[in-house]
């Protein structure tokens, strides 16, 4: 029993959030788009994204000067037609500046806000991932100049002696204003990790530069933490692998593998965890569900039973233990 998606496809929602950012929303995942153009802007100026289930298109128009009040977007797309075929049609989209957004003669500068001015990210990490997921930054607005060799790195020992180190950055391969930024020295528990981000050293399509942040990070020092070894063997597919809690609503880790792997889940508080593997088939990230015309059964989602047919695993205080798991025995 599943909720499937709907198969017909067409343009149900769009709409201008900004002057240079818009959205287009379908009604069925996977839309085919052929080409996409606006009219009085080149082609290079257009930056577009989807969603991971490519059911939503983001716009952005990568020029510094005012933008029309309306956006005229074409979209050549294959859309469905009233005998449930896919046909490629054109249709043009006309976006209108939100009214807050559009210019009425002079403003007041009590009216402009310091995000409306510079180029605004968030710079995240949590010590319980930060070793698996690094610092996150992400730009509300995609971004035409960086200097990613601009980062400062610096850590703190625990007789607070300073030293300064590398990182490596990479480009979020489903969000192209999300970077991933790893430190290349192995952290060590008891230190104090910081990341610094210089003023002025990035520039989004706004034209706007960044303010200078600074975060600091250190792994849990908690001598009653656990960790788990997830030792998973006959892994011959794409299988996304989450820890749950006890009550299986908050994923707590995640994993994306491709082959056998051990995983690390460190820092764990004494409790109960629940593991959940889900088969990719079709290798997108995402859990998908069936389609009756199609014949297609909903990707398989199975939950880790021990020999005792429980889906818990109790971890207790200050322990290490270590789990395997048989991925094809679990898929059969």
């Amino acid at each position: 029993i599943f909720r499937e998606k709907p198969s017909r496809q067409m343009i149900v929602n769009k709409e201008r959030v900004g002057e240079r950012t818009a959205y287009i929303t379908f009604m069925a995942p996977y839309a085919q788009i052929d080409s996409i153009w606006m009219e009085g802007v080149p082609a290079e100026n257009l930056i577009t994204q989807f969603n991971i289930l490519q059911d939503s298109l983001e716009i952005w128009v990568n020029d510094p000067k005012p933008q029309p009040d309306t956006m005229k977007i074409s979209v050549k797309y294959m859309k469905t037609d009233s005998l449930g075929l896919l046909n490629s049609v054109t249709e043009q989209v006309k976006l209108a500046l939100p009214k807050a957004k559009k210019t009425t003669g002079k403003s007041s500068t009590r009216d402009i806000k310091h995000e409306d001015t510079t180029a605004v990210f968030t710079l995240t990490a949590k010590p319980e991932t930060v070793e698996q997921k690094g610092f996150e930054m992400e730009f509300k607005y995609p971004l035409v100049e960086d200097a990613f060799d601009s980062l400062k790195f610096r850590y703190l020992n625990p007789r607070q002696q300073e030293a300064t180190g590398k990182v490596t950055v990479e480009q979020d391969s489903l969000n192209l204003r999300k970077y991933i930024i790893r430190p290349e020295t192995e952290l060590q528990p008891g230190y104090e990790y910081f990341l610094k981000v210089p003023h002025r050293m990035f520039k989004d399509i706004n034209g706007f530069y960044n303010d200078s942040t600074e975060v600091k990070v250190s792994l849990p020092k908690d001598d009653k933490l656990s960790s788990m070894s997830l030792v998973l063997s006959g892994v011959n597919n794409k299988y996304i692998v989450d820890l749950l809690d006890e009550k299986r609503k908050n994923v707590l880790r995640s994993y994306i593998i491709e082959s056998d792997a051990t995983l690390a889940f460190p820092y764990l508080k004494a409790g109960k965890y629940s593991i959940r593997i889900t088969e990719d088939l079709n290798r997108n990230g995402v859990v998908d569900t069936g389609n009756l015309l199609e014949h297609k059964q909903p990707e398989k989602v199975k939950f880790y039973k021990l020999d005792d047919g429980t889906m818990l695993i109790n971890i207790p205080e200050m322990v290490e233990i270590e789990q395997t798991i048989d991925v094809t025995e679990m898929f059969k």
